[in-house]
């Protein structure tokens, strides 16, 4: 088993919410149109835009009373030796909550979640890095130990967690992999699963429901999470 003192846990926040900024107009899980009005369980953190509305950074939005940022920490806070965030805006704020590292210039602007992943690996002073995105908020309560258990079981750098479909964001991976995920990011590419299975990477099977790793990608998924969340405030 990996120690807790080896592992570091990253919440990834950089990316640019594009389905939760203002104007945006969605559906509902229970099928209600749902648009951004004037307060949309946004931060206070956040700035006015010229419009007289913020934009919205998902990981300062509010959920009971709590940012994102928030409930990803106190999953992770238990488990790990420190909790960094990846973010590229609104740093000030999220550095509330943990250390805060942008991506790496040279990788591009706005390159994924795997840049963030990249920039945490080069600067953590562990060998193994815990990923989890801010935007799912009821992860399983022993996604650390199971991603580690299937690491040591298997001999692998990387391991991600997988239902009935695969969860690559939620993964454990070793700190010797960033120069192969440095060649990867400049050479263009950007998908996580095809870089996991290009590290060797292995699944770790959760037979959980899908909610377990449901996430918060709107406005309505927000609001419908702050209507029927239960029992998560005690394990996120």
């Amino acid at each position: 088993m990996i120690r807790r003192e080896y592992l570091t846990g990253l919440i990834l926040a950089g990316g640019r919410a594009s389905r939760m900024q203002p104007g945006a107009v969605e559906s509902a899980p229970s099928g209600r149109s749902v648009r951004h009005g004037p307060r949309g369980g946004r931060s206070p953190d956040l700035a006015v835009s010229d419009g007289g509305i913020p934009p919205i950074e998902k990981g300062l939005v509010l959920l009971r009373d709590e940012p994102l940022v928030v409930h990803a920490r106190r999953f992770l806070a238990g488990q790990v030796s420190q909790v960094v965030i990846s973010a590229n805006r609104r740093v000030e704020a999220y550095a509330r909550y943990g250390k805060v590292f942008t991506d790496d210039p040279d990788i591009g602007p706005d390159a994924g979640p795997l840049a963030g992943i990249y920039s945490a690996l080069v600067r953590i002073d562990t060998p193994w890095l815990v990923v989890t995105p801010v935007d799912v908020i009821n992860p399983p309560s022993d996604l650390v130990p199971r991603l580690a258990d299937v690491i040591a079981r298997q001999k692998t750098q990387a391991a991600y967690a997988t239902t009935t479909r695969s969860h690559p964001l939620c993964m454990m991976v070793h700190a010797g992999l960033a120069p192969s995920l440095r060649n990867y990011l400049l050479g263009g590419d950007r998908k996580v699963m095809l870089w996991l299975e290009s590290a060797g990477a292995v699944p770790a099977h959760f037979d959980n429901d899908e909610y377990a790793f449901g996430n918060i990608n709107t406005l309505a998924d927000l609001e419908y999470a702050e209507a029927t969340w239960a029992g998560a405030a005690g394990t996120a």
